[in-house]
């Protein structure tokens, strides 16, 4: 009778251990949280997960773009590439790539392509202004949380060896090639 009792004990901590959604704790002061079993939480109801994707360039050069926020995801390689010339060159060669990268985005009308990452990349870089390199007044900004100018890639799209050759001279003027 003793051992039905305690493997009836068992059996119902293990079906509470099992029911559970969510488990913390805290790593150094930081408190981390991993996700189990059915997934009907309140919090995991309603949250998107992060669709980030590595964009290979040519000689190793590569960006991660995050398209639940249509932007960068800050990494070594994000960090690494403004200051080495030969890969700004190559993100400046690649702006007139069309090859689709397949992820969603609300920065345009069509697909994002390597070209507008790569274009996206060099906007960001310090003291570089589209309005004042492409010499286009890009002042309305789309949806809430965007950083990115409404149209500028549907602009691009249309003018992308003018853009190339803007951005070029650009980067050139402030040292970044």
């Amino acid at each position: 009778m003793k051992k039905i009792s305690i493997i009836f004990i068992l059996l119902a901590h293990l079906s509470f251990v099992i029911q559970a959604q969510e488990y913390q704790y805290n790593d150094s002061g930081i408190t981390k949280s991993f996700e189990f079993g059915p997934s009907n939480s309140k919090n995991s109801s309603n949250q998107q997960r992060d669709i980030i994707e590595a964009i290979y360039f040519d000689k190793g050069v590569q960006l991660s773009w995050n398209s639940n926020i249509d932007d960068f995801d800050i990494d070594i390689f994000f960090v690494n590439t403004k200051n080495n010339k030969k890969m700004v060159e190559i993100l400046v060669n690649n702006i007139q790539n069309t090859d689709w990268v397949y992820l969603p985005t609300k920065l345009k009308l069509n697909e994002l392509t390597k070209g507008d990452i790569a274009f996206l990349y060099l906007i960001q870089l310090k003291n570089i202004d589209p309005n004042s390199c492409l010499h286009h007044n890009f002042d309305v900004y789309g949806y809430s949380n965007s950083k990115y100018p409404e149209g500028i890639l549907d602009y691009l799209d249309y003018n992308r060896l003018e853009v190339q050759n803007n951005m070029r001279i650009c980067l050139s003027d402030k040292g970044y090639l």
